[in-house]
């Protein structure tokens, strides 16, 4: 299981009126007949998986089902949608043809279309789509194009905030989370920390997590209560590795062997002065180009 979920989703949506909105009218669209869908795209820690399991549980029309990406079988064909049908096979049907091959792209969509369940709308959340294989999101994408035509059955996606724009799901409606305002961030943190930081401690924290609901409640959580109430001194960097880690952890897994290094020596390198320049381009560059060195005359003699 991947995805952006943190402390912060038992906690209230703050600075998210339009996205719950959107969601909102789904769900409304399903409880009067026409199907549809929507996706969610965001980065790393903006809520996209909070929104999710908000969808869930306002859900009451009929049934609600939440698959999570398994990013270690992304490179496995079908997988994704596999997953999806085997695992609700009790409400969505049996699959149209042996699950043995390759998806067809309207696989999925017949499945839906002949599913089982009369109790109602039926709503199919997937969190992290654009982690399926190759072809489950394009069987995804396809199905959710042409959600319209099946009464009663949505499709609410989460993507990266890059991959909205991808060919799979071009043409579905979308919203796209922003950070959040400085007010609405200013809110989350009084519910994480009761209102009891002092002045400096509270724009040092918002400073650092730059709207990102989930790095606040990062954040929030790694300090202690001397920290918080401005009695002990924060710790630097504020944003620690473990920090990052429960934030977007899961995304890097997705980085090539480069671009992870890449990452490291920007970490490496970074300035830990608040007030500071951050790394040296300059100097991040160089010791690329010393590690590709090193490990291309390493790759030669062995």
């Amino acid at each position: 299981m991947t995805g952006d979920m943190t402390a912060q989703d038992s906690l209230r949506l703050y600075g998210r009126t339009t996205e719950l909105a959107d969601v909102a009218a789904l769900l409304e669209r399903l409880r009067s007949g026409p199907g549809g869908a929507l996706v969610v795209a965001g980065d790393p820690g903006l809520g996209r998986s909070a929104l999710l399991e908000h969808a869930m549980r306002g859900f009451g029309a009929g049934a609600a089902l939440l698959v999570r990406a398994e990013p270690g079988e992304r490179h496995l064909p079908s997988s994704g949608l596999r997953s999806l049908l085997a695992s609700h096979a009790q409400v969505l049907g049996p699959a149209p043809r042996s699950p043995d091959g390759p998806p067809e792209p309207g696989e999925l969509l017949d499945a839906l279309g002949s599913r089982r369940g009369s109790g109602g709308p039926l709503l199919v959340c997937v969190d992290d789509a654009d982690l399926w294989d190759a072809g489950s999101r394009a069987a995804l994408g396809f199905a959710a194009r042409r959600a319209g035509r099946l009464r009663g059955v949505g499709l609410l996606l989460t993507v990266a905030g890059r991959r909205v724009d991808s060919p799979e799901f071009a043409g579905v409606p979308a919203v796209r989370l922003r950070p959040l305002d400085d007010g609405a961030a200013g809110e989350l943190l009084d519910e994480l920390t009761g209102g009891s930081c002092p002045s400096a401690v509270r724009e040092e924290l918002l400073h650092e997590a730059a709207g990102n609901p989930a790095l606040l409640t990062a954040l929030a959580d790694r300090l202690t209560a001397s920290q918080l109430s401005g009695v002990a001194p924060l710790p630097r960097p504020l944003a620690d590795g473990g920090v990052l880690m429960r934030v977007a952890g899961g995304r890097l897994a997705e980085l090539a062997p480069d671009a992870g290094t890449l990452l490291l020596l920007v970490a490496a390198a970074q300035e830990l002065a608040p007030e500071g320049p951050g790394a040296d381009a300059a100097l991040v560059l160089r010791a690329a180009r010393a590690r590709r060195s090193r490990c291309g005359r390493t790759c030669r003699r062995t």
